[in-house]
């Protein structure tokens, strides 16, 4: 079965430019990584915790889960005095 000359060439295109992203973001991931050498201080006066996504239901989701979940055991080892959380419902999520 042969792939007509135009197919090939979307698909040559999009393979090669998903390697290319791929290596990118992975030159990228590395670089930060190897810049933050994992040394905080603590105790610490604050801690930001970021937003996530907002789903239909009232459920929070996965990834700000996480985030408090950790922010609130490393206030309750003491490591942080105070939080701030960013983010919030937004206007759309409430108008049903």
């Amino acid at each position: 079965m042969t792939i007509p000359k135009p197919f090939r060439l979307i698909l040559t295109t999009a393979i090669y430019g998903g390697l290319v992203t791929g290596i990118i973001l992975t030159a990228l991931t590395e670089r930060i990584v190897l810049a933050f050498p994992g040394d905080a201080v603590f105790p610490v006066e604050c801690g930001l915790v970021f937003g996530a996504a907002v789903h239909r239901s009232d459920d929070p989701g996965p990834g700000i889960m996480r985030r408090t979940v950790t922010a609130a055991r490393l206030v309750h080892e003491g490591k942080i005095e105070r939080l701030i959380f960013t983010g919030g419902r937004g206007e759309a999520c409430c108008n049903a």
